[in-house]
């Protein structure tokens, strides 16, 4: 049998009190039902039955003796009720609830089980209490028993039924009475009765009608479950006519229920019976809605099978239409006093006050202080005897005073509110007595105004608030959505014009579609292109229509990939606008590729692959650890390698292994692992721990190779050294000998040491020819269609061909410095030059590392500074120093370049870096030939030549060179070199000296081919002296050759040392070429030694000129051979 819901029935005319108990109610799980009784009205007679559990009765004030307790509590006696008393500490309730049956002889009524004190209640307190009361209630009849006692099943069942549909009722007289408590409106609330009823109550219709005095028509003005539209098509009336005597005119026109539990046995049904068995209803219960006690309307239910109304569920509908009527009352007094409040702010609107009150309102940008302030200040005019009345408007313990304010005994005070919480109050002051009136010496109308104003301050303060609340939220949602990279936009439902637009939209706005401001823009005018708007529009309604979706978008005019997510915008269940998300997802997408490609790689890797989580459990194998162990993939997931593979590692290389992969390290070493047949093999085994985005280790990477056949040439070549350590012993005295050679071949040594030197320079020579013939095929087979695998094999060819030829060049450099025929062009050279080109080479380097670079940020300013050196050579040396110090550095690390005055004579150029340091032990090797310091173990490329031939460059060049490092902050490499004066101050004599001959004033191209930016900047200067001249420039040797071809100039300018190719094989092809070999070539070089000088007049040149330029000198050579016919 369904157990029924114990009724709490809570008697009290404040309706404070049942939202405090059904508050404390909702947090106890045992099933209650809260119905609510008022005092004054008598209500809880009909209410205090038999099937109350518990009766919760609050004090009035009278406590504990009034008429009232009394009654209800012998009510409550004969119904078997216990009774519990709720009042406050002050009206004889002891602390901490509990019965006080002492103090002052008070006295309590025999059928109260407790008393409480409602200020200090809470819900372990009143389960308590309730059930307490409960286990002390008299027992009542059960359903239980003998089959004598109880009759047949039939009356079982029948009573299982009744109590279903009165736990339904009892469900429903529950939620009508929260919806009485909640609901602010009497239409509200009466269509919340029908819908209650019928889906609580279990009924299949409720109207209710309103009576009209007028035509006397009872109309609907409520209902549920009317789906054949009953109402629609039938005229009830309240008075004696024909339409008007049945169950609902009755009912209303004689103030009593009227019950028809079968629409075919009652004649009073006729006129609707065939109607209302349309709409399946088979029986009815009408009850009159009182207001003051006058039937005003009718509340009826109907039910879907006949005798559905018995006497139990009768009186809990009359209960019901009681509740409602009891509502009803409180609605016309709450309309009464609304009219009130109206009619006092209609009387006052003619008064200053409440214009002035409306005046300062309407101001934009007035603060609740200034509200107070002014209304402090306009409420004493409004008042009867203003002269003498002062005002004082308190909010949250801050005053606003008027300047007579003077408290007294003549006050008159209203509280202000926001939110139903007291934050302040009005008072105003008479500062002498005047006569009595309705509140001593102030009139109702003063009562009415005060309340009123109070009222209005409490609007106004919580409007204030909301305002100042929401302009914060929207100021700090603008900020979050702002902030984000993610695009976000809104359009409106109609024209999906925008109206909203974040930072990014309008930045994507701007650079991938040309528009400035999107705001306003309609698809019309933001996508251009016909189909593609209409594929917007079509996203646009297909949001309107089937709701929020998500897709992916690439715009025609921007190769980015946009992720986009439309969301239909409601208010009040109309939608307004669309949202658009849009996050960029086009290095997702890239990433998703790579990511791919490198799972693809893993799976077609020729090593094993191993990825383990954690607790060292095998989550990934690739295809080749289940080639080499012969273990299927299946087979190993969630074990251990050790467990499989792994059994013969010895224990503490295992530790070793943990700790370092345990601390983030890799580590590297070889075991002799099992397979699945129990062979024994070699693997070499690399294993890495794999983080996340915080750096915290997730998993394990291990990739091993078979080392087996090298393992057992090992042991082959351990076994040769046992035999050569025999041989070595038997041979000793045979060394004596060998070692005395050996000292004398050491010293033919050292004298052969110079002609070794120049041997390997002619021989890196000699290397060059089948290198130009591995690299040249190279390059074709790679321009060809190649297979993937052959395409692998050519980059390889080719990576190995060019590193091999920086080797060639390394050795060839530092052979020629050893040999003695290193050739240097020492001139002037400017050192901001020099290093703008050298840190621009580099840049690229410095991105793909990761490292920044920051140039010439402290020391001397380089503008204007120049030094003797050979500017090719040393922008190799700068060049080899800032690559070293980019490669050799940490991530997110800086290398910054810097120049610095040593003395009044030289210029110290510094190289600083962020990387590990240089062990002090390690110096003295740093400028060996190809001594790495280790680096050779690590994943960077280099020969070790660098540093050493950098150093012999800069000794070359008169300079020297040094380093300075600490271990763990980086190094600081030093060039430090002679300063000589700019060349443009030390050419001489002046050009106005040197006449200009007729041939100077013609138009002439002149092609310069120097890779120093001085010497070119000098010979600009030069050149003003000869306006018909225009200058040319190339600084390589290779680009000096192509302008030649292009522009056949005039006359050519050239130097020696020059990058890729010499000035003298420049010189030589220009003389093979016909088109060129007729143009003069005048050699402006600082190598100023005669066998050069003859060597390149003999090769084809027209004159050499010495740096620095002796500028007449100059002029005449370029004079001369502008106008010799002979080279034309």
């Amino acid at each position: 049998m369904t157990n029924l819901p114990r009724r709490i029935l809570l008697i009290s005319d404040d309706e404070r009190d049942y939202t405090l108990i059904e508050t404390l109610l909702r947090e106890i799980e045992e099933s209650f039902a809260l119905m609510w009784a008022t005092l004054q009205n008598k209500e809880w007679k009909d209410r205090l039955d038999n099937s109350v559990a518990v009766c919760l009765l609050v004090s009035g004030p009278d406590f504990p003796d009034s008429p009232e307790q009394i009654e209800i509590s012998d009510q409550a006696a004969r119904s078997n009720s216990p009774v519990i008393l709720l009042g406050t500490q002050d009206k004889g309730v002891t602390e901490g609830g509990g019965r006080d049956t002492g103090g002052k002889g008070t006295s309590v009524p025999l059928n109260v089980t407790d008393v409480l004190d409602k200020q200090h209640l809470d819900a372990s307190l009143l389960r308590h209490v309730i059930v307490r009361a409960l286990e002390g209630q008299k027992a009542k009849p059960t359903l239980n028993g003998s089959a004598d006692d109880q009759g047949d099943v039939s009356e079982l069942d029948r009573i299982e039924r009744e109590v279903e549909r009165l736990t339904r009722l009892y469900a429903a007289l529950s939620h009508i009475n929260k919806a009485i408590v909640r609901t602010s409106s009497r239409q509200e609330l009466l269509q919340k009765v029908c819908r209650i009823l019928v889906e609580k109550g279990g009924f299949c219709m409720v109207w209710i009608g309103w009576h009209d005095a007028g035509t006397q028509r009872i109309r609907p003005i409520a209902s549920w479950g009317d789906t054949h539209h009953y109402l629609r098509d039938i005229e009830i009336f309240g008075d004696d006519r024909p339409a008007g005597r049945g169950p609902t005119g009755t009912a209303f026109r004689e103030g009593r229920p009227y019950i028809c539990n079968d629409f075919g046995k009652d004649s009073a049904t006729l006129l609707w019976r065939e109607a209302a068995w349309e709409n399946n209803c088979a029986a009815s219960a009408d009850y009159p809605l009182r207001l003051e006690g006058k039937p005003v309307g009718t509340l009826t239910v109907y039910a879907n099978t006949p005798e559905a109304f018995q006497d139990k569920e009768v009186r809990l509908l009359e209960e019901i239409a009681g509740d409602v009527s009891f509502a009803l009352d409180a609605f016309a007094r709450e309309e009464q006093r609304q009219q009130m409040e109206r009619d006092l702010r209609e009387r006052v609107k003619e008064l200053q006050m409440f214009y002035h009150l409306s005046e300062m309102f309407a101001k934009q940008g007035i603060t609740l202080e200034e509200i107070y302030q002014n209304i402090a200040n306009l409420a004493p005019p409004a008042w009867q005897y203003p002269e003498i009345t002062c005002a004082r408007v308190v909010v949250e313990d801050t005053e606003f005073l008027t300047t007579n304010f003077q408290e007294s005994t003549w006050k008159q005070v209203a509280p202000v509110e926001v939110n139903g919480e007291v934050v302040g109050c009005i008072e105003v002051f008479y500062l002498e007595e005047k006569p009595n009136e309705d509140e001593g010496p102030f009139l109702k109308e003063e009562r009415l105004l005060i309340d009123a104003v109070a009222d209005i301050l409490g609007v106004v303060t919580e409007r204030k608030r909301n305002e100042h609340q929401i302009q914060e939220s929207q100021t700090m949602l603008s900020a979050i959505v702002d902030s984000t990279d993610d695009m976000v936009w809104a359009v409106d439902a109609e024209e999906f014009r925008i109206f909203f637009t974040n930072r990014a939209h309008c930045e994507f706005a701007a650079k991938e579609l040309g528009i400035a401001n999107p705001y306003g823009k309609s698809p019309h005018e933001m996508v251009p292109d016909p189909q593609r708007r209409e594929l917007w529009l079509a996203m646009f309604r297909r949001t309107l229509s089937d709701g929020a979706f998500r897709v992916e978008h690439k715009f025609k005019s921007s190769t980015r990939t946009l992720l986009l997510s439309f969301q239909p915008l409601k208010h009040d269940d109309e939608t307004f606008g669309i949202s658009v998300f849009g996050k960029d997802i086009t290095e997702n997408l890239a990433t998703q590729e790579r990511l791919r490609q490198l799972s693809q790689a893993v799976e077609q890797s020729p090593a094993s692959v191993i990825i383990t989580d954690m607790e060292e459990k095998i989550v990934y194998v690739n295809p080749k650890f289940c080639e080499l162990t012969g273990y299927a993939a299946q087979e190993v997931y969630g074990l251990k390698p050790r467990e499989l593979v792994g059994r013969n590692m010895p224990e503490e290389s295992y530790q070793q292994l943990l700790n370092a992969l345990n601390s983030g390290k890799e580590w590297h070493g070889e075991s002799y692992s099992r397979k699945k047949n129990g062979e024994l093999y070699w693997e070499s085994l690399a294993i890495a721990p794999i983080t996340n985005e915080m750096g915290e280790i997730t998993h394990f990477a291990s990739v091993s190779e078979d080392i087996t056949p090298r393992k057992g040439m090992e042991e082959a070549l351990r076994r040769s050294h046992e035999e050569l350590e025999i041989r070595v012993e038997e041979r000793t005295a045979e060394l004596a000998e060998t070692n005395k050679q050996l000292q004398n071949a050491k010293e033919e040594a050292d004298k052969a040491n110079l002609a070794k030197s120049e041997f390997l320079s002619r021989m890196s020579h000699e290397l060059r020819t089948p290198l130009n013939a591995i690299l040249g095929f190279g390059q074709l087979l790679q321009s060809g269609n190649l297979a993937p695998g052959q395409q692998e094999s050519v980059d390889f060819i080719l990576k190995g061909g060019r590193h091999l030829l920086d080797l060639i060049n390394e050795v060839l450099d530092i052979a020629r410095i050893e040999a003695g025929r290193m050739q240097l062009s020492l001139e002037p050279v400017s050192v901001g030059d020099i290093v703008s080109e050298t840190v621009d080479l580099v840049r690229p380097l410095s991105r793909s590392t990761g490292v920044e670079l920051r140039e010439l940020v402290t020391g001397t300013a380089p503008e204007h500074l120049f030094v003797k050196a050979d500017s090719q050579r040393l922008k190799q040396v700068l060049l080899n120093l800032m690559s070293n110090a980019l490669k050799y550095n940490r991530d997110g690390g800086s290398v910054s370049v810097a120049c610095e005055a040593v003395g009044d004579h030289h210029l110290r150029i510094l190289v600083r870096d962020t990387g590990p340091g240089i062990a002090p032990e390690k110096m003295e090797r740093l400028f060996i030939p190809f001594e790495r310091l280790g680096a050779e173990h690590s994943r960077i490329e280099g020969t070790g030549l660098g540093l050493a031939i950098s150093k012999r460059l800069i000794e070359a060049m008169e300079g020297r060179m040094g380093v300075a490092s600490i271990v763990g902050e980086g190094s600081t490499f030093s060039v430090e070199l002679a300063v000589v004066s700019s060349p443009l101050t030390s050419a001489a004599p002046r050009a106005d000296s040197v006449p200009v001959t007729p041939a100077a004033l013609r138009e002439h191209t002149i092609l310069y081919i120097e890779d120093n930016l001085s010497n070119l900047h000098l010979m600009e200067e030069i050149l003003r002296e000869r306006p018909g001249a225009t200058l040319i420039s190339a600084m390589q040797g290779n680009e000096g050759l192509k302008l030649a071809l292009n522009h056949l100039p005039d006359l050519i300018l050239l130097d020696l040392h020059l990058p890729e190719l010499s000035g003298y094989e420049v010189l030589l092809s220009l003389r093979a070429e016909p088109t060129t070999q007729r143009i003069p070539v005048v050699v402006v070089s600082a190598d100023a030694t005669p066998g050069q000088i003859a060597r390149m007049l003999s090769a084809g040149a027209y004159g050499y000129l010495t740096k620095p330029l002796d500028i007449r000198k100059f002029l005449e050579v370029l004079d001369k051979a502008l106008g010799d016919p002979k080279e034309r």
